[in-house]
């Protein structure tokens, strides 16, 4: 595949999910559970707690889903916004605190070198699915981990072979890749790796560093989104916006994971819908989602009327497994792609 050849990953809450990062349907439950063992500490989700108690008279009238926090916190936006009291700086502190306390830390080894197994598969720690997310970052640069020769430590070799330019389009909140990417420079790595994603507003097309665009924000950054009718009013995020149509708009092929494209994300349709209409080498667009019930891939279906597109059920840690073998193993995130697609097929 050629060095020319662009990528762009579209992910959705599913993506963090293995970790243990909440999904929207499950948000405001977790967030309970959470405040109900700190409720001390998070003494501040009362206020948005005693607003989500006052949604269910809605019930009454019509039929109103109070498990799915976008459906939720636009209700209550609607309400601030015009005859109430404005609770969105309450609604993003809300939202950082539950996604930073449930976003794990990335363990280390007890000990290194680890004995009776790869030093490169502890590279990101103990934990399976961290070191997933961690040779997926690396293999977004074009590289891998590698020992460095008489030594226990660790380094990042780019591979000599063409690889395609990667982008990333997240609507997570969490920095799960940003944690991942950090990672590197740390020890065990002899030199930190150079995996650094560019933010929107400094990334140009023309440069080989991955963009990362996060339409929603991030835990950690000046501001957060919270994800209501209102996210398109936010100023803050127009360059990640930006950003992200420019990349669409030169994909030769979109890697949508972990996103269940929800009827109410009108949003996120419009800004897929206009990139491809300004792109005229658009060759493939995969989704890879969990999905139970048929329900997410008769969306998609009902949205992608396109030759190249194909669609597939399967647990996202699964993909990211996939491409971690690859990666380690000098075949790059292609390698694992095609192998992961292929075993897909097999299956039926």
């Amino acid at each position: 595949m050629l060095a020319s050849h662009r990528i762009v990953y579209l992910l959705g809450a599913g993506f963090s999910a293995p970790l243990g990062i909440p999904v929207m349907a499950t948000f405001l439950a977790r967030a309970k559970d959470l405040y109900a063992e700190r409720r001390d500490e998070l003494a501040h989700f009362d206020q948005v707690f005693q607003r989500l108690g006052k949604l269910a008279y809605a019930k009454n009238y019509f039929a109103s889903d109070q498990s799915n926090i976008e459906e939720v916190l636009s209700i209550l936006e609607m309400d601030g916004r015009v005859g109430g009291e404005d609770l969105t700086a309450a609604f993003s502190r809300f939202i950082s605190d539950v996604v930073t306390r449930l976003t794990p830390a990335m363990p280390k080894s007890e000990e290194w070198p680890p004995k009776n197994e790869s030093p490169v598969e502890r590279a990101f720690g103990t934990n399976p699915d961290w070191s997933s997310y961690g040779h997926f970052v690396v293999g977004l640069f074009g590289a891998r981990v590698q020992p460095v020769p008489q030594t226990s430590l660790l380094r990042c070799v780019t591979s000599p072979d063409p690889h395609p330019h990667y982008d990333v389009v997240t609507l997570n909140y969490d920095r799960v890749l940003e944690k991942a990417a950090d990672a590197t420079e740390k020890h065990p790595f002899e030199t930190a790796c150079g995996v650094t994603f560019e933010a929107p507003g400094s990334w140009r097309p023309e440069g080989t560093a991955p963009l990362l665009s996060k339409l929603h924000g991030s835990v950690g950054a000046k501001y957060i989104v919270p994800p209501t009718w209102q996210k398109a009013q936010f100023p803050e995020v127009v360059s990640a916006w930006t950003d992200a149509h420019k990349a669409l708009r030169l994909a030769n092929a979109i890697r949508v994971v972990g996103y269940s494209l929800p009827d109410s994300d009108s949003y996120v349709r419009f800004l897929l819908k206009s990139a491809v209409v300004a792109n005229d080498n658009l060759q493939q667009v995969e989704a890879i989602c969990l999905d139970p019930d048929g329900s997410v891939k008769e969306r998609f279906d009902a949205f992608l009327d396109f030759k190249g597109y194909r669609f597939v059920s399967a647990p996202v840690e699964s993909y990211l497994q996939r491409l971690k073998h690859s990666v380690v193993t000098g075949g790059g995130l292609e390698a694992g792609h095609r192998v992961f697609w292929n075993d897909q097929r097999f299956h039926g």
